[in-house]
Parts: C-alpha cells; structure tokens; sequence
C-alpha cells in the first residue's frame, strides 16, 4: 500500500473546534423547536381553559 493513505495528519484541534461548532448548531435547533413545542402546548392548554372558563360564565 502507498503512503498516501497514510502518511497524512489530522489537526486534532482544528477537528474538534469544527465539531463543536456543528455540535452547537444542533443543540441551538434542539433548543428552538423544544421551545417551540412546549409554548404551543403551553398556549392550547391556556386556551382550551380560557373557553371552559368563558362557558362556565355563560352559563
């Protein structure tokens, strides 16, 4: 076998900051769409209780 496939070293560091950088990015998603999630449930339980309390006072 050549040493081309073998011959060549990897920048650790330069490794490591690249996948932190992706590691961040996908943590800011996860982040953003949990938020997205929970204040949607968040408003529909609000909401849902808004229109029971209104029913109620009709009543």
């Amino acid at each position: 076998m050549g040493d081309a496939c073998c011959g060549s070293t990897v920048d650790i560091r330069a490794l490591e900051a690249r996948q932190r950088r992706v590691l961040m990015i996908v943590l800011a998603i996860n982040l953003a769409t949990f938020a997205m999630m929970f204040l949607r449930s968040l408003w529909r339980v609000l909401r849902d209780a808004w229109a029971e309390l209104r029913m109620e006072s009709a009543a």
